[in-house]
């Protein structure tokens, strides 16, 4: 390797880091804008519901975004370094779900008061919500228990297997943006 390869590498670096940075700015703004607008600017617990979306919003681009890279991983020639990013995805996502599942749960319990109101559109497209939720957390689960370690002791097969279970993931995760697209353009039951 010259020094002029060297110097187009460390281009390319920089460049990246900037295009890196530029779009993690842009998804935090996005997220940012979720919390001054809509019905939970029209809740008395504004302070605390900024900051569980914030978490909510962030963990939820997080796994949502991280789904095609790990899919592209898969086709990796390196089968134990793309089985190990796996693995450590699935570490990481075990804390980030339940950082996810708390936060949302809280969300849901401030905006409503504790009322349950089968009538109330709002509410039923949160049920649609965390119907298509429950589905998502058992793909994830199958994933990581028994189609990640099937990845390690069988790779093609492994391979195959979770890189389709990671689509009906993707699938199954466009369903959530839209249910929660739904439920949103209500407002809660309380502030009606």
């Amino acid at each position: 390797m010259t020094f002029a390869d060297l110097d187009r590498v460390s281009v390319l670096l920089r460049a990246m880091v900037y295009v890196g940075t530029i779009a993690v700015a842009g998804a935090l703004t996005v997220v940012a804008s979720y919390m001054i607008e809509r019905h939970t600017v029209l809740n008395e617990g504004r302070s605390l519901l900024a900051v569980l979306l914030c978490v909510h919003l962030v963990v939820a681009h997080w796994w949502f975004g991280a789904l095609r890279p790990l899919r592209t991983l898969l086709g990796s020639i390196d089968e134990s370094a793309s089985a190990q990013a796996i693995e450590d995805f699935g570490r990481k996502a075990m804390f980030a779900v339940g950082l996810l599942v708390a936060a949302g749960a809280t969300i849901l319990v401030q905006l409503t008061n504790w009322k349950l109101d089968p009538t109330s559109l709002y509410q039923q497209g949160f049920a649609l919500k965390l119907g298509v939720f429950a589905a998502i957390l058992c793909l994830a689960a199958m994933n990581k228990l028994l189609l990640t370690p099937l990845l390690l002791s069988n790779p093609d097969a492994g391979r195959t297997r979770l890189s389709r279970s990671i689509g009906i993931e993707a699938f199954v995760a466009i369903l959530i943006l839209l249910a929660t697209a739904l439920a949103i353009s209500f407002a809660p039951a309380v502030h009606q």
